[in-house]
């Protein structure tokens, strides 16, 4: 009768937990390319789920894969927070299914925090179950003394919420301190162990296990003074360059009006609109020199040997957008002093479009012009004849694209990595080698690398992606694969609400 029962047991659940799977999700197999080499066909595990895929995560640790799905509103241009999170092991059967609206992952040692808009929630990160709620989301996270800093409405200076850093093993509150919120935080730089730089209206310095240290308040945002001009500038470079934190629900305020923290041999650089600092780790004052008549805004800054440069871009960001705001411009700081030694306004080059640091030196362009500074001055490397060439739409990484080049498959700084490479709106790209155009490419030509792993690559087009050997040799033609993950000597690529698994114990 036992034996009877637990049969019984066995079979329920395991329909209940098929029909639960496959609400979720549905596992197949499919076709994904066509292997060079014996033109049998490749077949890739794959997974369906009920939502879009909103993250995905590489646990190396636990070979395993984080993701995270989540629903879109009816008009599919945004998110909704209803979704669910799960595990894909090592073997690729997936566990630990869970419905949640924390689906913002990051790890901390043995454990996963997700997030929502207000709530942080630490999960085990080897069985997806939360374990407990931390009052108010966390914004940052020290691995080091696993500290997380967050603004809890519990902890206020008037009317203002302070910043509090809580022990993520406990939950248990630290410390909390006025660090104003409002303008977003520019940059977060963490420093060592315990030393945190925040620039947040002004750079300040935090001890993660004591508190505020110093602070430098600086102008960082202001109300539109004139109408907005959408940015023509690459959101690809800003994305990789400037990752702000949104810390306030207030809009109609123009942000980010401020550069990146810039630490050097133990000083930390910062301009904001009003001026430029540079703070040592203690948090004393070096120098300072006054922007108030500068029009800077988002802006970068680079450490150019005895100098820091300062690239303004004429941007800034407002209700989660990017516009052109003030003029852009370069600025030469010494380092010792902070004396100017030039300003450079860029004006008559129209809006700026893309930057990139190539060789040590910062190149930037507009529509029809490509320049980089250096010690001396600003030069134009290159005016964009327009009718020949097209307008200037973004830098191209050399490193990153390749070619098809005598049936070999190469990056174009395997054939020269001197050349500056640029794409245009004709959907060509061009290799500038000092001052004249040497190269010339229609960009269909070229596939993006989109991940690496034992060796293979896969690169992509628009329409059709390649699995390359150590040797640069073409393995396989595949199916366009947007978003790859290398890991477990395998290739997982997503897009949309699918996931392809690639073994690369099946290329042959």
């Amino acid at each position: 009768m036992k034996l009877i029962y637990y049969i019984f047991f066995q079979l329920t659940f395991l329909f209940c937990f098929t029909q639960k799977s496959f609400n979720y999700f549905k596992e197949t197999k499919s076709e994904f390319g066509i292997s060079a080499i014996s033109e049998s066909t490749l077949l890739a595990k794959s997974f369906q789920f009920s939502y879009p895929i909103f993250t995905v995560l590489p646990d190396t640790s636990n070979h395993q894969l984080l993701v995270s799905v989540r629903q879109r509103d009816p008009s599919g241009k945004s998110y909704t927070s209803k979704g669910f999170h799960m595990c894909i092991q090592k073997n690729d059967s997936i566990k630990s299914v869970y419905e949640d609206s924390k689906l913002d992952f990051e790890m901390l040692g043995d454990f996963l925090l997700m997030s929502s808009n207000s709530k942080t929630g630490r999960f085990n990160r080897k069985h997806g179950y939360e374990q407990f709620e931390y009052p108010s989301k966390i914004i940052y996270i020290n691995q080091s003394n696993e500290i997380g800093l967050s603004y809890n409405p519990l902890f206020k200076t008037g009317n203002e919420i302070n910043l509090s850093a809580l022990n993520l093993n406990d939950g248990n509150v630290l410390w909390s301190a006025p660090l104003e919120s409002k303008n977003y935080w520019n940059d977060v730089l963490g420093v060592n162990d315990s030393l945190i730089c925040i620039a947040s209206s002004g750079l300040h310095g935090v001890n993660s296990l004591r508190g505020v240290n110093w602070s430098y308040p600086m102008i960082t945002a202001e109300k539109p003074k004139k109408p907005l001009i959408q940015t023509v500038f690459n959101p690809i470079t800003l994305n990789r360059f400037f990752k702000p934190i949104k810390t306030s629900n207030t809009e109609g305020i123009v942000r980010q009006l401020a550069s990146n923290i810039l630490l050097v041999d133990g000083l930390s650089y910062f301009a904001a609109t009003d001026k430029i600092i540079s703070v040592d780790l203690s948090g004393k004052l070096i120098w300072e020199t006054d922007l108030k008549d500068k029009n800077n805004s988002l802006s970068f800054l680079v450490d150019y040997s005895s100098n820091v440069l300062l690239l303004n871009l004429g941007l800034g960001l407002i209700n989660g957008n990017y516009i052109s705001y003030g003029k852009p411009s370069v600025m030469l700081f010494s380092k010792q002093f902070g004396q100017l030694i030039y300003l450079e306004e860029l004006s008559q080059y129209g809006l700026l479009s893309d930057m990139q640091i190539f060789k040590n030196k910062l190149y930037f362009a507009s529509r029809s012009d490509i320049l980089y500074a250096d010690n001396i001055g600003v030069k134009n490397q290159y005016h964009i004849d327009k009718i020949k060439y097209g307008e200037f739409t973004e830098f191209i990484n050399g490193d990153e694209y390749f070619v098809e080049k005598e049936g070999f498959y190469v990056p174009l700084n395997f054939i020269n990595d001197n050349v500056v490479y640029f794409k245009t709106d004709q959907d060509k790209v061009y290799g500038l080698n000092n001052d004249q155009i040497d190269y010339v490419y229609h960009f269909t030509e070229l596939y993006k690398l989109k991940a690496e792993e034992g060796g293979k690559k896969i690169i992509s087009q628009r329409n059709k992606s390649l699995l390359i050997s150590e040797n640069l040799e073409l393995l396989s033609t595949l199916k366009a694969a947007e978003n790859v993950i290398g890991m477990n000597n395998k290739f997982y690529v997503y897009n949309a609400g699918f996931l392809y698994i690639i073994d690369l114990n099946d290329v042959k």
